[in-house]
């Protein structure tokens, strides 16, 4: 006897998949690539799934806790079973570690459901006679034909970043990106044989940075606003190892060393070196250098106030930033960044004046080490993170790849060495002077557009008000970028394919903006782990003891055990090392803890 057939669904994969998101926040994209909140069969678990892509959208990590918030901000949590059903999704699953074969079990019984539906429709139609056999039933065929063997698309969250309106944009259909800026793709394949492991993201905005600095404040684009220069600042962050941020950032950092070394900042500096080396000034032991370093100086002294900055544990400057000799760090990094003239009046050194500043940053560090900072709302509101590309992996970890040697091709120093040369060359004590960029048709009504929706369409309560500053400010870094671009290739007219290619860049930047912003909250959640890795950095390059952290974090109630198993969480997870030394005063070896390098 044949049993009765029953509707296709998955009780126990559905509740696995929304348990594994539970457990472990971060499958939220893995499960988001294969299923929709209406691939889900029981309507109390599309509630669900749309509540966590939503909380995510927003930033907001995706807990137990944020998940029943938002549930009862749609009144959709009694009908869900309350806070007791969504605890018992939390022991559906033991990890989170299957959580793609759960997706995939509730996708296909969504496709045999769609197929059984459409097949319905063509049984009702063969069997009505009076039914034509025309557009109806090829339409439930042509479903047939794509839901048999159909793969799930990569997708985002939903509403994890709410994308450009088409108002004012629709030239940038007719633009081709990929007809420019070849050499970004040229150098980001070289970058990629040193450091595979390390995301393209990352490689393709240090060959901006490389052109940045190259450029040294010698273009400009009048804007009816402001004056516009390319100077980009970046950070990257990413865990240790894995994504082998050092690796990539020498790439560019070796190029500009080789090819203009006198563009180049020292790693470290308090801010009346920083200024005094900005304005000329020769160092005190100039006599006593050696000779090519009397050269580079010299050459330094031509262009003192453009410089690129690279910063391979960057928590650090920020940390350092609240020492009373760096006061005023912050605030003196951000005048530089506008690209204008700056004056210092100092006790011993008269008054300091830096002409025509700009500053390109590259910084890479962990998300860890970073989650402070970011959560910093004094930095956000005085504008520190609104200029950065804050760039993260849109991956957890990446597949192993081994690095492999391939020769520098030889167009990647000649391009640099050829935009140098084209651009005004400077002489002190005159200062560096721009080139004017201009626009091609079209290009700025489609960059108002762009700025637009940016600085006012996409900004509404639903979006993490730290991310406002972030999209006031993206219309400005594609100006930035597109005028990389024209330069890259040769001219100073930005077309609309410059502009399609630099908006398809910043773009990646925003989505990456609010991927950093999500893991930062989830990091804020250890407070401790933060706290001590925030003391870490404040002795970095010199290492700390767990004496010395105890003395600082007892006030907060803090045993030595937990200082120390959370050194151990931080040494397992990459983000600290741990290294006998010597004592300063002979005595017994002591243990130092310091923030890791890839």
């Amino acid at each position: 006897m044949n049993q009765p057939k029953t509707i296709p669904y998955s009780l126990e994969a559905e509740e696995a998949t929304l348990g594994s998101i539970l457990i472990d926040r971060s499958a939220l994209p893995t499960v988001a690539a294969i299923l929709s909140a209406e691939t889900f069969y029981l309507q109390k678990h599309q509630w669900l799934m749309t509540a966590m892509c939503t909380i995510a959208g927003r930033g907001e990590p995706v807990d137990f806790m944020t998940v029943i918030t938002e549930l009862d901000k749609t009144d959709q949590l009694a009908a869900v079973g309350g806070a007791a059903y969504i605890s018992q999704l939390l022991t559906a699953v033991p990890s989170a570690m299957n959580v793609e074969t759960y997706a995939k079990t509730v996708y296909q019984t969504w496709v045999r459901r769609k197929l059984l539906d459409s097949v319905s429709d063509i049984a009702r139609l063969v069997y009505d006679e009076t039914a034509p056999l025309d557009g109806n039933l090829m339409a439930s065929i042509s479903t047939i034909a794509g839901l048999v063997g159909a793969v799930p698309q990569a997708a985002a969250p939903e509403s994890a970043v709410t994308p450009l309106p088409d108002a004012g944009l629709d030239h940038l259909r007719d633009a081709d990106p990929g007809a420019v800026g070849q050499w970004l793709n040229t150098y980001t394949e070289y970058a990629r044989a040193a450091a595979p492991m390390t995301p393209d993201l990352f490689h393709e905005s240090a060959a901006l940075w490389l052109l940045s600095v190259i450029v040294a404040r010698r273009l400009v684009l009048r804007m009816p606003f402001d004056d516009i220069y390319p100077n980009i600042w970046l950070a990257w962050l990413a865990p240790s190892t894995l994504f082998r941020k050092s690796t990539a950032m020498n790439v560019a950092v070796k190029t500009i060393a080789r090819l203009a070394p006198h563009l180049l900042s020292p790693q470290e500096s308090t801010p009346e070196a920083f200024i005094r080396d900005m304005s000329g000034m020769d160092p005190e032991n100039l006599s006593q250098m050696r000779l090519d370093d009397q050269h580079i100086w010299q050459e330094k002294k031509n262009y003192p106030a453009q410089r690129g900055w690279s910063l391979d544990e960057f928590s650090g400057l920020l940390a350092a930033a609240g020492r009373d000799y760096n006061a005023g760090l912050i605030e003196t990094l951000l005048r530089l960044y506008d690209c204008g003239d700056y004056s210092r009046s100092t006790s011993g050194k008269g008054i300091q004046v830096v002409h025509n500043s700009y500053l390109a940053v590259l910084g890479a560090s962990t998300p860890a080490a970073m989650s402070c900072h970011l959560n910093s709302d004094r930095l956000w509101g005085m504008g520190w993170w609104p200029r950065f590309a804050i760039l993260t992996p849109a991956i957890k970890r990446p597949e192993w790849r081994e690095p492999w040697y391939t020769d520098r091709p030889p167009e990647l120093d000649a391009r640099l060495q050829e935009l140098n040369r084209g651009l005004p060359a400077a002489r002190w004590p005159d200062p560096v002077t721009a080139m004017p960029v201009t626009l091609g048709a079209g290009v700025y009504e489609t960059w108002t557009a762009y700025n637009k929706a940016m600085s006012y369409d996409l900004i509404n309560d639903a979006l993490d008000a730290r991310l406002w500053y972030t999209y006031g400010r993206l219309p400005t870094h594609v100006l930035k970028v597109a005028m990389l671009l024209a330069a890259v290739d040769g001219g100073y007219c930005l077309t609309m394919n410059h502009l399609a290619r630099a908006i398809y860049i910043c773009e990646e930047w925003r989505e990456s903006a609010h991927r950093a912003l999500a893991t930062a909250a989830e990091e804020a959640q250890d407070r401790l782990k933060q706290r001590v890795i925030f003391q870490i950095s404040k002795t970095d390059p010199y290492g700390v003891t767990v004496r010395d952290l105890y003395k600082a974090l007892k006030g907060g109630g803090v045993k030595a055990s937990e200082i120390e198993r959370t050194l151990q969480e931080l040494i397992t997870g990459g983000d600290v090392t741990m290294q006998e030394t010597g004592s300063p005063r002979g005595g017994p070896k002591v243990i130092k803890y310091f923030l890791s390098r890839d």
